[in-house]
């Protein structure tokens, strides 16, 4: 009988031979690329790093009630929620708010502070005890840091106490503080994305973008909130050229990390050695250490037909090399963009040990452009606000709010006229007051439908570990792949887009029933998709499309229209909008104006005011 428990001591007692048991020159080597990683963090120059202010009172709070998968679900807690009150009386603690105030110390933007804790062990004892670092192993490679970033896990606790506290100052009238809450959240996410990583990038972007989004939906959901000068000082703080978008660098930590392997897999001028599977089981376990002895069956399968030390390391220069050009171009429109990558053109199983390291990177310049959507749109639609509070009604036009409000108006980054090389800003109208009719139409409401479901969570990236765990893991990725490459031509054919709603209905129901749902909970989503029509399928598609490798449970269950806990909900709502609010959106990456009349994870338009969150939890 196999003795897993011995074996697993001689798989990492290999790797760690491998990595550690060499010549003086190879831990020379190895050390080299830890080194350049935090020297790439380190807080240079910086009086104080920010992690010195935050993590010794991060270390020491409460956990939340209750942990999200998404931080978005937090956000749609509101004083009329059931459980309202536990969330009220966790931030209140003396705990939560040494933490609230360290999160603005730390990110206070006069003093552009870096989250400059080094990679490794090499931290304070009582942050590795509350998790606060990123674990890289005995003996240390930096793999294990980009499979494993343990910290981001207190820091989703940490901005969930962000979230709510928000709410507990608007409720309180304390607009001034809860503006600076938030912006202190979206700087912490500025902060994580200078780290090294993919992940790391991957969570402080989605922090800016969810930040930028929730203090959106305090001032729709609070109007008499911030006063004019809140409004002004936030659109500051949120300018471009503060917040320095465009030095957010592509990761580094995965190339790094791959390198180091490549020496360690791969024998210099030859192919892999027999510590190539040991080394990539254990360089891959993340957090959970002993599935090192499956990753490493895993990597034996690969080991025969991986190519050798020159073509991997070809093959790594040219990938993160053509991923470099296109993220130094920073522009969505320039024709190398529309070209297939590199990456997407690799042999992913003769370079699985790339594969496996790069395989959501591309994910990223989706991301930043929410990112700056989000961000640009947000002063935007604040400036508006303020010129509201201010005059008593709405701007005749967008370009009003400046320079009192905004000191200079965003152009949409997406809004680019190729015949005239221009740009323009942000779709800005009042329904009943600005929308054209004829001359015997009285003024109208404006209807907007509303998709919602993983597009409205995709800020939070894919199936990210480190934010929180998935259900119905096996089940998410079949319903995922039936949808993504298992639709019948003759039900959705992916070239002409056209789509048969009978037979989807019945494809869609048919994969649901092989999912090991409960049987009440089967039946209640086998009726929702009985009531789905095109819109949703479609929705459903495009949800699909952008997922990555996985789908979360509540992303599985937000296209089904159920929830991991049986309920069933629709993910699809109008909303009509009169001359009370008014209507902000991008032209979204089509570049066509369509007022905004279909949004979320079907429509083009993105929609900044309302803001989605709101409508989200008011409907």
């Amino acid at each position: 009988m196999l003795d897993r428990s011995r074996s697993f001591r001689v798989l990492v007692g290999s790797a760690a031979l491998a990595l550690g048991g060499g010549a003086s020159a190879q831990d020379a080597d190895l050390s080299s690329y830890i080194q350049d990683a935090n020297r790439s963090v380190a807080a240079a120059g910086q009086l104080t790093d920010a992690a010195d202010i935050l993590f010794p009172v991060a270390a020491s709070m409460s956990p939340p009630p209750q942990r999200f998968g998404l931080v978005r679900q937090a956000s749609l807690l509101s004083p009329a929620s059931g459980e309202w009150s536990q969330f009220d009386s966790w931030a209140a603690a003396s705990e939560q708010q040494a933490v609230i105030d360290a999160l603005i110390e730390a990110t206070d933007p006069e003093e552009r502070r870096v989250l400059g804790f080094p990679y490794g062990r090499g931290v304070d004892e009582a942050w590795i005890e509350a998790g606060l670092f990123v674990d890289l192993g005995a003996p240390a490679f930096l793999a294990r840091g980009a499979t494993d970033q343990a910290y981001l896990r207190v820091l989703t606790d940490v901005v969930v106490l962000a979230t709510i506290e928000a709410a507990r100052l608007a409720e309180a009238g304390d607009g001034t503080r809860c503006k600076d809450v938030l912006v202190a959240w979206a700087l912490l996410g500025r902060q994580v994305s200078d780290r090294v990583f993919f992940h790391e990038k991957l969570w402080g972007m989605t922090q800016m973008a969810s930040a930028a989004e929730r203090l959106r939906d305090i001032g729709h959901e609070y109007p008499e909130l911030f006063t004019p000068d809140d409004i002004a000082s936030a659109t500051n703080e949120f300018d471009l050229r503060n917040l320095r978008l465009d030095r957010i660098e592509f990761p580094k930590g995965e190339r790094l990390a791959l390198e180091e392997l490549i020496v360690n897999v791969i024998e210099e001028r030859g192919g892999p050695t027999d510590r190539f599977a040991p080394v990539m089981g254990v360089a891959t376990a993340g957090e959970h250490a002993f599935s090192a002895f499956g990753r490493a069956a895993e990597w034996e399968d690969f080991a025969e037909g991986h190519a050798g030390w020159f073509d991997t390391k070809d093959e790594l220069e040219k990938v993160f090399g053509d991923w470099g050009q296109r993220w130094k171009l920073n522009d969505p429109f320039d024709a190398l963009m529309s070209e297939a990558t590199d990456f997407s053109r690799m042999d992913r199983s003769r370079f699985a040990v790339i594969e496996r390291f790069g395989s959501r990177m591309e994910g990223l310049f989706d991301l930043r452009m929410r990112v700056l959507v989000e961000i640009t749109g947000t002063r935007s639609a604040l400036g508006v606000l303020g010129y509201k509070r201010a005059q008593g009604v709405w701007p005749p036009s967008l370009t009003a709010v400046q320079p009192r409000f905004v000191r200079r108006l965003d152009n949409d980054p997406w809004n680019f006229d190729r015949t005239r090389n221009a740009r323009d800003v942000f779709q800005f109208f009042v329904p009943m007051r600005d929308r054209p009719r004829g001359p015997r139409e009285l003024p109208k409401p404006h209807v907007i439908r509303v998709a919602l479901g993983l597009g409205e969570s995709a800020l939070e990236g894919e199936r990210v570990d480190v934010i929180g765990p998935t259900v119905f893991g096996s089940n998410a990725q079949t319903f995922a792949d039936a949808i993504r490459a298992g639709v019948p031509s003759s039900v959705f054919d992916p070239a002409t887009k056209q789509l048969d709603v009978d037979g989807m209905k019945e494809f869609v129901k048919s994969q649901v029933r092989l999912m090991d749902f409960e049987a009440a909970s089967m039946e209640r989503i086998v009726g929702t998709v009985d009531g789905f029509g095109e819109f949703e399928f479609r929705a459903m598609i495009d949800m699909v499309d952008g997922a990555g490798t996985a789908l979360s449970a509540e992303q599985l269950t937000g296209i089904v229209g159920g929830s991991s806990d049986g309920d069933s909900g629709s993910r699809s709502l109008s909303v009509t909008i009169t001359d009370e609010d008014f209507v902000l959106y991008s032209v979204g990456p089509d570049g066509r104006r369509q007022t905004a009349e279909e949004v979320g994870v079907l429509g083009s338009d993105i929609l900044m005011w309302p803001p989605l969150l709101s409508l989200q939890r008011e409907n």
